[in-house]
């Protein structure tokens, strides 16, 4: 699969959450296959708020861990 059909120009700042001790690899894109990808596909879930990131976990069922650090991305 072509990925680069997909990809467009981003610009901003975008949040997510981490475990803390994956600061290193905030921007790895998810360990675990999520609601829109396999474990085959590495896929970067991104908000355009925190108030977004908080939302979209507040609606996923699968267990999280309490200590969860919210990060910045600017491109």
């Amino acid at each position: 699969m072509d990925i680069t059909l997909f990809c467009c120009e981003i610009d901003g700042i975008f949040y997510r959450t981490i475990e803390p001790d994956s600061r290193a690899f905030a921007l790895s894109g998810s360990r675990l296959p999520g609601r829109y990808s396999s474990s085959l596909q590495p896929t970067l879930y991104l908000s355009a708020s925190p108030e977004g990131v908080e939302a979209a976990i507040k609606s996923h069922t699968r267990a999280r861990r309490a200590d969860l650090t919210l990060v910045a991305a600017a491109w």
